[in-house]
């Protein structure tokens, strides 16, 4: 490690880019005894946290766009799952919505977005994969470059400018060592540190987590073969497609009518 890289993990150590209360929420979500209505109770104790939540609940994606008036009304017509999902994308964005980088943070949200929805798509045709983890683990997956782009924005301005293969690689290590660390204190599942560490390099994921890596890594190859590419990274001169396992090359077609639809209702959505 160098003393770059040795920096900023140090740093990462120190700062806290949530709340108190979205900590909690995180910490709650792993207590398999918890229900919508402890998550209720923990969201309703702080007023932006619960705005927060709202806001993303009415999003396009979750199909009760302007429905969702309370954090009660959240709790009944989305269900733990959905609420669950939420919870984590509401960290994200108070985690990474800083910054000087508006437009790669616009891209990368573009990028990790698309890659939870592909993925929430791909687990319904596999048995491997627990039912909605895939969602989470798509917009998670690039915690480490996401929280960098936000709390280090003169670092990630190199990884953009580096060309050489070499020098990207050692950013993408950073990247992930980030993530792995703000997953631990987030006290993320391992299934989605998991996703964080491997997503690049499946065949290297622990073998209870492998299904769920690989379904990430797809997301992440089709979500850029559709224009969604995360910023900074280097493309690659194969082709992709004769890599799919044989069950998603026929998925991409409607996969991909089905991305540019929801993306399109998101960018509506902000208007």
């Amino acid at each position: 490690m160098d003393e770059k890289h040795q920096y900023l993990i140090d740093q990462v150590n120190r700062i806290s880019p949530l709340n108190p209360v979205m900590l909690d929420l995180l910490a709650a979500l792993q207590n398999k005894e918890s229900q919508a209505s402890d998550l209720k109770h923990i969201i309703e104790s702080d007023a932006n946290t619960s705005a927060s939540i709202l806001k993303i609940a009415n999003s396009p994606f979750y199909g009760l766009s302007g429905r969702i008036r309370s954090i009660q009304d959240a709790c009944v017509l989305l269900g733990y799952d959905q609420l669950k999902n939420i919870i984590y994308a509401s960290a994200l964005n108070e985690a990474t919505h800083k910054g000087p980088h508006v437009e790669w943070r616009m891209k990368m949200r573009e990028h990790t977005l698309s890659t939870a929805i592909i993925c929430s798509q791909l687990e319904k045709h596999t048995s491997a994969v627990t039912a909605g983890a895939g969602y989470a683990s798509g917009l998670l997956h690039e915690l480490g470059k996401q929280v960098m782009m936000a709390e280090f924005p003169d670092s990630f301005s190199e990884y953009m400018a580096a060309e050489e293969e070499g020098e990207k690689q050692a950013f993408i290590e950073i990247f992930i060592e980030i993530g792995d660390v703000l997953a631990r204190r987030w006290h993320l599942p391992d299934e989605l540190r998991a996703c964080i560490q491997y997503h690049r390099s499946p065949d290297s994921a622990p073998k209870e987590f492998s299904k769920l890596v690989e379904l990430v890594y797809y997301a992440h190859a089709i979500a850029v073969e559709q224009g969604y590419p995360s910023p900074g990274e280097l493309r690659t001169n194969d082709s992709q497609e004769n890599s799919y396992p044989e069950h998603i090359i026929p998925l991409i077609p409607p996969l991909a009518q089905f991305l540019e639809d929801a993306l399109q209702q998101d960018v509506q959505s902000k208007r």
